[in-house]
């Protein structure tokens, strides 16, 4: 094969001989060769159009960083025409300074970015591999270098680099020189502040350099000892039982449980001053597990406890927040439990997806890889749920979330299922004021010196109605986790994760399925939701126990999609053990939508709880009956199998990809659908009335940016 052993990026959407970008990647891999349309330091070639070059896109800026050819279609036909691979020299697009056997390691025609990064490609890879660099220009500065160039420099020196500046993980802030540094970065002690000089003195030196000769200007004089050369790791070791908790939580990880004296979102703005940083779920990268009911036994202290996570009490917190450090004894009295030994660094291998064992005597160690590991976290930490209820005016001390059972749930909704036949009825304000009266006795609520607020709309009614679907969310989950609280001889994530009875695998970076779902979700954000904006941090591919022998008598339907479902958090354990969740528009069914930022709705994301999973299923529609308004069907119309309800928005029907197994992905932009009728509906969206039609592919997990 005439491609055989080469990696080849497709990098452009249309080639004038070859057609569409699939088509090209077709005739790679038709030629021996491996398609991708991600370019990464694993490709040897970029095809690409003149086009491409003359606007210098980002496939092209990455080949010239990493030092790889950029050819025309031309060479491809001239390999296949000759059965071997050829000289690229020929049909290049760009001089990249690599040799006619593939990329080469260094001379670059122009000087530059490009140049830098090929050098770093021919240091030892380790120079940096203890440090995580954050990039920062100022407004109205940039860097001598292009930014994406810098870090893939940094990347082949073994450094990690990061989009966000993080106190408890980077060690490096790295700015333009000649810069002075923004006011947050002048006093920082968590991490080094210097220039891009730094970083091209590691390029060409094959060294780390001292970082006092580059310092950035405007950094306040420190001891060398506030900024030590640190290694990446979790966390530091924790401290003996009888040691004194520190004084200072600056640079530290905290994972905060309970209601808290002070509001959270306060909290959490007073913590981050000090140069802290706060999680919502406990891992072994947490330095404290921050309660303000010690001892309370809950899920995260728990987790805390097996991972060697310190769990403190809120008073210590606090009283380093208000200037009042609490005395060492008592805050050492006030630990619960003396923290087990710390769990070992993971390594390098499970940090780039492995598996998170180590060889600790102390324990059950968890095989799964990290990405998973931390999705089982999430999905099993209650504590973001906890909060949302809270913040609805749920009373947890009258009726404690662990106590919570089906009948109070049951209860609950049958008084408000009562409220609904008022409010669509006569509506009569005393009748309307008892149920209000009786639904806040069976479902306790905080009001403080509020007068209990009568349910009298439809608007709060569908609030009251989520606050009793978390609820249930809550009770259900607890008791699945009751059930494996107490398993012997297993990690606590291995237990949850068997608990979920779901098979769960990260999907490799650049692959195939992976860029095609991050287009899927770049694509799909719908013009009318601009409050927040999305980023894909992790994809994992999953299968639900039993779930493909459900499906299978419908795989031979027509029109099977792969479309976007959203939910809360706390409904996750019940997604994966039994089934999407239902909605009601157009009757009780499974709903899906091909806009991502629709399905984001539903997952309860807020600015302090800004990570959410959004499922990707495959839906069988077959034959969909089409409406423009809700309408409440019992299932689809004869000779149908699901409801397209379909809105004035559309994803652009001519950019459909289509997967090797003829699954459709309408992962084409939003464009006007130009119907002959009025619609009431803004976006399309896609319902099915039997669970079977529907089986899971991927878990999103994503970040919120709110605006």
């Amino acid at each position: 094969m005439a491609l055989a052993g080469v990696t080849v990026c497709v990098a452009s959407a249309k080639y004038a001989g070859l057609g569409p970008r699939q088509d090209a990647a077709a005739a790679v891999e038709a030629a021996g060769g491996t398609a991708t349309f991600v370019c990464t330091a694993d490709v040897d070639y970029v095809m690409a159009v003149p086009d491409d070059v003359a606007k210098d896109s980002k496939k092209i800026r990455k080949a010239t960083a990493l030092s790889v050819p950029v050819v025309s279609e031309d060479w491809l036909a001239a390999a296949v025409a000759a059965g071997a691979l050829v000289d690229w020299s020929p049909h290049s697009l760009k001089e990249t300074g690599a040799t006619a056997s593939g990329p080469a390691a260094a001379t670059l025609a122009t000087a530059g970015p490009g140049r830098l990064a090929a050098a770093a490609s021919a240091t030892a890879s380790t120079v940096l591999e203890d440090c995580c660099l954050f990039l920062h220009a100022p407004r109205g500065e940039s860097f001598a270098d292009d930014k994406a160039a810098l870090s893939a420099a940094a990347e082949a020196l073994g450094a990690e680099v990061v989009k966000r500046f993080s106190a408890a993980r980077v060690s490096h802030v790295v700015l333009p020189d000649g810069v002075e540094p923004p006011p947050k970065f002048q006093s920082v002690t968590s991490a080094f502040v210097v220039t891009e000089a730094w970083l091209a003195a590691a390029v060409t030196g094959g060294k780390r350099a001292d970082e006092a000769d580059f310092e950035a200007t405007g950094v306040a004089a420190q001891s060398r000892g506030a900024r030590q050369k640190r290694k990446r790791q979790p966390s530091p070791p924790a401290a003996p039982a009888s040691a004194a908790l520190p004084t200072s939580i600056a640079g530290l990880c905290l994972c905060l449980t309970g209601r808290f004296s002070t509001v959270r979102n306060k909290l959490e703005k007073q913590i981050a001053a000090t140069g802290a940083s706060v999680v919502t779920s406990v891992s072994s990268s947490v330095d404290y597990l921050v309660t303000a009911n010690p001892g309370s036994n809950t899920v995260k202290e728990q987790t805390a406890l097996s991972l060697g996570v310190p769990v403190v009490p809120a008073s210590w917190l606090e009283g380093l927040l208000a200037g009042k450090p609490v005395a060492a004894a008592a805050a050492t009295a006030m630990v619960p439990v003396p923290p087990p030994k710390r769990a070992k660094p993971l390594t390098a291998a499970a940090t780039a997806g492995g598996s998170g064992d180590d060889d600790q005597d102390d324990g059950p160690s968890c095989g799964l890889p990290l990405s998973v590991q931390a999705v089982v976290e999430m999905i099993c930490d209650l504590n973001s749920t906890t909060s949302r209820v809270m913040s609805m005016d749920y009373d947890a001390n009258k009726l404690p979330l662990g106590k919570l059972k089906k009948s109070h749930v049951r209860k609950g909704r049958a008084k408000l299922k009562e409220i609904e036949d008022e409010l669509n009825g006569p509506g009569r304000r005393h009748v309307l004021t008892d149920l209000s009266s009786n639904f806040y006795t069976l479902v306790p609520h905080v009001f403080g010196m509020r007068r209990p607020p009568v349910i009298d709309s439809i608007d709060m009614l569908k609030t009251k109605i989520q606050l009793m679907d978390a609820l249930s969310d809550i009770q259900a989950t607890t008791k699945s986790l009751k059930s494996v609280a107490t398993s012997s001889g297993l990690h606590p994530i291995t237990a949850r994760y068997n608990m979920l009875q779901t098979t769960m695998a990260p999907v490799a970076p650049g692959s195939d399925v992976d860029t095609m779902i991050r287009m899927y979700a770049k694509n799909t954000h719908a013009p009318t939701h601009k409050r927040y904006s999305l980023e894909v941090l992790d994809i994992l591919e999953v299968e639900r126990a039993g779930a493909s022998a459900r499906y299978a008598p419908h795989g031979a339907l027509a029109n099977r999609t792969l479309l976007w479902h959203g939910t809360r958090m706390s409904n996750m354990v019940g997604i994966l053990r039994q089934a999407p969740v239902t909605g009601y528009m157009f009757g009780k069914g499974i709903y899906g939508t091909d806009m991502v930022s629709k399905a984001a709705q539903y997952c309860w994301a807020t600015k302090t709880a800004d990570v959410g999973l959004l499922v990707l299923a495959e839906f069988a529609l077959g034959t969909s009956y089409k409406a423009r308004a809700a309408e409440p069907l019992d299932g689809p119309p004869p000779g149908t199998h699901s409801t397209h309800g379909e809105g004035k928005t559309r994803t652009n029907p001519k950019h459909v990809f289509k997967m090797s197994n003829g699954v459709r992905v309408p992962l084409g932009k939003p464009v006007p659908a130009r119907l002959d009728t009025d619609s009431s509906l803004l976006y399309d969206e896609f319902v099915v009335y039997d669970e079977s039609q529907v089986i899971i592919r991927y878990l999103v997990k994503v970040r919120f940016s709110f605006k």
